[in-house]
């Protein structure tokens, strides 16, 4: 129990490894099990709330942190394992043609509103030089209904009123409610950031990660609310573990298949806990002639978690949906053998074993 109230709190586990063993959902499992043995020992059903919606086997959330909308084809990673060739394009459309490798939103949007898919994007408030350009971006994601969060700048992990100030500047901009958030370089102040999020109005935040390595960090494949242990009670604020950035990828100068390889094994131990998947993939990699392999990945990703069958969706609406379900009460009676019962607010996938 202290090692879970531990993890929920915020207490990171000690690996120079990736966590991809989610260490509370086998705990989990184990607990389920005795207690639907109990039961069954008594000829009694376990009725209990499905994951998600429409009885989805797992979720899966697509991010994109925008860092930057203006990325330069020189910088050392964009230009690492390149050819001769492939260098003289980059000068000449950079050079010449004056294009601009970073922001590649608008592509974003229309890949992947081909393969159906929405997905959350966590933006600074400023933007130096391109203002104009940031606008336009707030506004087309707008109008597809793509959701926009704050990306907190690097010191508002630890300063309350500056973290006030961006979400209201954000949501200005965007001309919506701001609800949810990620820190830049995740950056984050256990357990206070998340007492600055929740007085800002946040419902949700996906920073509890690693820029190093992949998985779990709180050992978690759930939505859940972070336990303030100075304080001893929880927080009303979620926390949506990110457990695959691209960035990861290229600090770690993996290859494309050992990249595909991390995310089948991620997959398959969320499919194993009905867990969700949350991915970060920045717009500044978006690009073919800079990063192909990241493009490759992201792209091969999209149609990879439609095909298995996830409920693909945003930071938000997962959110929305766990505090729905979590809020709903389930009244159920055993006449004449026959399970009768009902939902106290909203309706829910409701799972009946034996």
């Amino acid at each position: 129990l202290n090692l879970i109230l531990n993890a929920l709190g915020g207490k990171s586990q000690s690996s120079s490894t990736d966590l991809l063993q989610p260490i509370i959902n086998q705990h989990e499992i184990e607990f389920l099990t005795k207690i639907r043995e109990k039961y069954y020992a008594q000829g009694l059903p376990l009725v209990r709330k499905w994951f998600w919606p429409n009885f989805f086997n797992a979720c899966c959330i697509m991010t994109h942190d925008v860092d930057w909308l203006y990325y330069s084809p020189w910088h050392f990673a964009a230009i690492r394992n390149k050819s001769f060739p492939q260098l003289l394009k980059l000068a000449y459309n950079s050079l010449i043609h004056r294009r601009n490798y970073g922001n590649n939103i608008p592509e974003i949007i229309t890949r992947e509103k081909h393969e159906e898919i929405k997905s959350s994007f966590f933006f600074l408030t400023k933007y130096e030089g391109y203002h104009t350009e940031f606008l336009d971006v707030l506004k087309a994601l707008r109008k597809e209904d793509f959701e926009t969060g704050l990306h907190g700048s690097g010191s508002s992990y630890k300063n309350a009123d500056l973290l006030k100030r961006e979400k209201m500047k954000l949501g200005a901009y965007a001309n919506a409610e701001i609800e949810g958030i990620r820190q830049h370089r995740l950056k984050f102040l256990i357990p206070f950031t998340w007492e600055y999020q929740e007085e800002a109005g946040f419902i949700y935040d996906t920073t509890l990660s690693y820029n190093n390595k992949f998985g779990f960090r709180s050992g978690i494949c759930f939505p859940y609310h972070p336990i303030n242990i100075l304080k001893g009670r929880r927080f009303s604020i979620l926390e949506i573990l990110p457990a695959f950035m691209d960035w990861t990828v290229l600090f770690k100068k993996m290859s494309y298949n050992e990249s595909i390889e991390i995310i089948t094994k991620l997959e398959q131990v969320v499919e194993k806990f009905n867990g969700c998947l949350m991915m970060n993939f920045h717009n500044t990699y978006q690009n073919e002639e800079t990063f192909p392999e990241i493009c490759k990945l992201y792209s091969e990703t999209l149609k990879d978690v439609k095909k298995r069958g996830y409920w693909v969706t945003t930071a938000k609406e997962c959110c929305l949906w766990w505090l729905k379900r979590e809020k709903t009460n389930i009244d159920l009676t055993l006449e004449d053998n026959i399970i009768k019962g009902k939902t106290s607010t909203y309706p829910l996938p409701i799972i009946i074993e034996n």
